[in-house]
């Protein structure tokens, strides 16, 4: 997961809400900084410009958090699209990232096909990056919000080995086979006070 996991970046609006994207590739594989979020982290065209996107915040080795650093980071994004029904969030960040930085660009599936186990990459309670894994096909389900929409997300119904926290919201979920990107985490039960909590 070394190339995904380049492409997660904890993000912070206005100064303080600390939530967790994706940049993706477009279709054309033009390169343009997509980034992938949950709608209800609440960025908006007020706001996007406030976006500092902090990349590579990670242990070099597991354990070691304290030698994760917060200095490869840029600011200003433009916002895309939201649609708060499935809790999706779009913007284009206003610069191309520094190539020393060494991002990756997920590629992403929207066939619908079942993925039969998946990964989480995210940034627990902004915290240093961390994976989740889970080893069991995904189900769809309804939205995690209470709504009437149908379907409209995966479940993870629980996590064999990490889990997720608040500031995970927005972060993506890859196909364990095919290492595409297929959702992105909106809501659940799981944290590390409820291991065997579910995600949306």
């Amino acid at each position: 997961w070394r190339d995904q996991i380049r492409s997660v970046a904890r993000y912070s609006i206005e100064g303080s809400t600390l939530c967790t994207g994706t940049l993706i590739m477009d279709v054309p594989g033009s390169f343009r900084p997509f980034f992938l979020s949950a709608a209800h982290c609440e960025v908006n065209a007020d706001n996007a410009p406030s976006i500092v996107v902090y990349w590579n915040y990670e242990a070099p080795q597991c354990g070691q958090p304290r030698a994760a650093t917060l200095t490869q980071n840029q600011t200003g994004a433009m916002f895309r699209a939201a649609r708060a029904a499935v809790d999706m969030l779009l913007v284009e960040l206003d610069d191309v990232p520094d190539p020393a930085f060494h991002v990756f660009y997920s590629g992403w599936d929207r066939s619908g096909a079942i993925p039969q186990g998946s990964v989480g990459i995210h940034h627990p309670s902004g915290h240093v990056k961390s994976i989740s894994i889970n080893d069991d096909p995904l189900r769809t389900s309804n939205t995690c919000f209470g709504n009437s929409d149908i379907d409209t997300h995966w479940r993870v119904n629980n996590w064999e080995l990490g889990t997720t926290e608040s500031g995970s919201s927005g972060s993506g979920l890859w196909d364990i086979q095919t290492k595409q990107l297929v959702g992105f985490l909106s809501n659940g039960t799981a944290a590390c006070s409820n291991r065997s909590g579910f995600d949306c």
